[in-house]
């Protein structure tokens, strides 16, 4: 099982001062950025109702008087749900804990279980009921909840944690193509164009790079290795391919795949274009600026 990516900070997702008068400018942001700053607590009681059997316990991060960085999550005691869908419980809380004391030295904190109903919560916490919500929060909490849950029931075991916990809520990338390393790209691409169908929609002038759309609208690239050695299966050198990615932006692109735990390549040959990164296991991809 691959390591899983660290969990985001509420403080990240904080409200403007106008979306903290304004109901409507609250509700109108993502699920991610709405379930971390606003609605946490409501999140974490749906929960909790939902799942009575799970148990389940519900934490608040209560800041000290006077300093910003309340959260609201659930805990099974190993694993936490909130807006990131399932984390570690004690990383979960670091996280959080790093994230304030960054943004104020002076911060302290502690992880309170709230055994108060919700009713008694908001009103010792001004926090916002489902009538003070500009839509059905109680719906939205569910679609919520259910992206991360085995068909409507609270997943289990660690196993059915992890496998949820590799989903990813808001995609960073589009899937662009997968790259094969080869002598000769224009040859290649026209030997599996012969195979399956498809057409040239993208060649470099000096003949390195050759892009083909496939039936089914998925691409293939050729890149050129002039050093290229072929694989030898199944016991031989790695097999030669990258998976592209595109992204509307290169900067957030990178700060993205970094935080889920990507390496940037040490050689980037074109970084205005695009950019070179190792996955957990060290396979190379590339986000590309459109």
């Amino acid at each position: 099982m691959s390591e899983l990516r660290s969990p985001e900070p509420a403080i990240g997702f904080r409200r403007t001062p106008a979306q903290q008068t304004n109901p409507f400018l609250a509700w109108n942001r993502t699920d991610q950025a709405f379930f971390a700053a606003g609605a946490c607590h409501f999140l974490a009681f749906r929960v909790v109702e939902r799942f009575p059997d799970a148990g389940l316990s519900i934490v608040h991060i209560t800041p000290a008087e006077g300093h910003v960085g309340s959260h609201v999550y659930v805990t099974d005691g190993l694993w936490a749900f909130d807006f990131n869908g399932w984390s570690p419980a004690g990383e979960l809380w670091v996280v959080n804990a790093d994230a304030c004391t960054a943004d104020n030295s002076a911060w302290t904190g502690e992880q309170v279980t709230v055994t108060d109903d919700l009713a008694t919560f908001c009103a010792a916490n001004n926090h916002r009921l489902a009538a003070d919500f500009a839509g059905d929060v109680v719906a939205r909490a569910d679609r919520f909840i259910d992206q991360w849950a085995n068909g409507g029931v609270a997943p289990v075991t660690d196993e059915d944690r992890r496998r949820l916990r590799s989903a990813r809520y808001a995609p960073v990338a589009r899937f662009s193509l997968v790259a094969l390393d080869c002598p000769n790209p224009m040859q290649l691409a026209e030997f599996y164009i012969s195979i399956v169908g498809g057409r040239v929609i993208e060649e470099s002038a000096t003949a390195d790079w050759v892009r083909v759309r496939m039936p089914g609208s998925v691409d293939l690239g050729f890149q050129l290795d002039p050093n290229h050695v072929a694989p030898v299966w199944p016991d031989g050198p790695a097999q030669q391919a990258h998976l592209d990615f595109d992204v509307d932006d290169l900067d957030r692109g990178e700060a993205a795949v970094i935080r889920l735990g990507a390496v940037k390549a040490g050689t980037q040959p074109s970084p205005d274009e695009w950019r070179v990164f190792l996955d957990p296991a060290g396979h190379p991809f590339c986000l590309i600026q459109v």
